[in-house]
């Protein structure tokens, strides 16, 4: 057992575009455990979701903070942000309150580039889903995203 393998699994799925389910490939890909890797990805992804549904929500109040600088660049950068997504907010605020989490489950759920975890929580921050709910979303999209490379990638190497 190489443990520089496992470490690769577990830096791959903290990685942005690649997270769990490329690190499920990498993994069964270089003969580890599947079942182990599986895990590791998928406890990874977890805590990616955890960190990121908590971090993320903090920069509204960076934002906000920016509204009253003293600093021109600072107060135009909010003017920005609050001519441009809160407005996206408003905007599509009946939608996400329908179907964001299952929206966002589903984003973050297919294995593809451009998805997944990272990408789902820029989404639910520009939406404005809020914390609880895009932890949710982000962990069981992440874990379906998991479990669907998994599958591919376990029977593919059981079959050649």
């Amino acid at each position: 057992m190489n443990t520089t393998h496992w470490l690769l699994v577990f830096l791959f799925s903290l990685t942005p575009t690649i997270e769990g389910r490329y690190a499920i490939a990498y993994g069964i890909g270089v003969g580890l455990n599947p079942f182990f890797v599986f895990i590791l990805a998928s406890v990874t992804i977890i805590m990616l979701a955890f960190a990121l549904g908590f971090l993320i929500s903090y920069i509204d109040m960076v934002m906000m903070s920016l509204k009253d600088s003293r600093y021109r660049t600072l107060r135009t950068l909010y003017r920005i942000y609050d001519r441009y997504l809160l407005r996206i907010r408003r905007r599509t605020k009946p939608y996400i309150e329908k179907y964001g989490l299952l929206g966002l489950i589903v984003l973050v759920a297919v294995p593809l580039p451009g998805t997944g975890v990272w990408t789902g929580a820029l989404a639910s921050y520009i939406f404005g889903i809020d914390r609880w709910r895009t932890v949710l979303g982000l962990t069981i999209g992440g874990l379906f995203s998991n479990v669907i490379v998994f599958t591919l990638a376990y029977f593919f190497k059981i079959i050649i």
